[in-house]
């Protein structure tokens, strides 16, 4: 690998970094304020299923802000790899 392969950062992910840095954060802090708070007010099996629940949203936001990205570079490989065949042809 080259150098000027490592220097490439495709377009679009620096929000999703963000996006994702901004859901860990947030459900940390929602974590430790519900234990804080909240946790001690409830059952058990509410507390767990709570943290259950979020858990889900969180990996829900994260799986809709990377599965759009993934697709997009699925298709930038394929249009690469046409390109390349194309030219090996030409060869």
């Amino acid at each position: 690998m080259q150098k000027e392969d490592w220097d490439y950062v495709p377009e679009g992910l620096g929000p999703r970094v963000n996006v994702t840095i901004l859901v860990v954060m947030g459900w940390l802090a929602f974590f430790i304020l519900f234990l804080f708070f909240l946790a001690g007010n409830m059952d058990g099996l509410q507390a767990i299923a709570i943290l259950i629940v979020s858990i889900i949203v969180a990996i829900a936001i994260l799986a809709v802000t990377w599965v759009s990205w993934g697709i997009k570079m699925a298709r930038m490989k394929k249009q690469m790899s046409a390109m390349e065949d194309e030219l090996k042809k030409e060869e």
